[in-house]
């Protein structure tokens, strides 16, 4: 895989790494892809691993892959909070009364 994504762009050592790997190595344990499993599980650690994990997983096919890294993305990576789009914003005015 050429593009960088996911534990590919964090730099080794980085402490959320091999918590990134061995969670995309899960999901791709769901699939039967255990060669990918390995070779993530062996990323955790060394960087050749992490090379060769990315050519494999180039290697499945598409709509695996994306279901792969699209359910990585969702449970690694949180999205902005935002306001609800019922709600109206509560006006703070100040008390006339004496």
């Amino acid at each position: 895989m050429s593009e960088r994504w996911g534990p590919w762009l964090l730099p080794v050592g980085h402490p959320e790494r091999a918590p990134q790997f061995r969670s995309l190595a899960a999901l791709c344990s769901i699939y039967g892809r255990h060669d990918l499993v390995f070779a993530l599980r062996g990323a955790e650690t060394e960087e050749a691993a992490a090379e060769a994990a990315s050519r494999l997983l180039a290697d499945v096919p598409a709509l695996w892959r994306r279901k792969i890294v699209s359910t990585f993305g969702a449970v690694t990576y949180q999205k902005a909070k935002s306001q609800p789009t019922n709600s109206r914003p509560v006006s703070r005015q100040a008390s006339s009364t004496p």
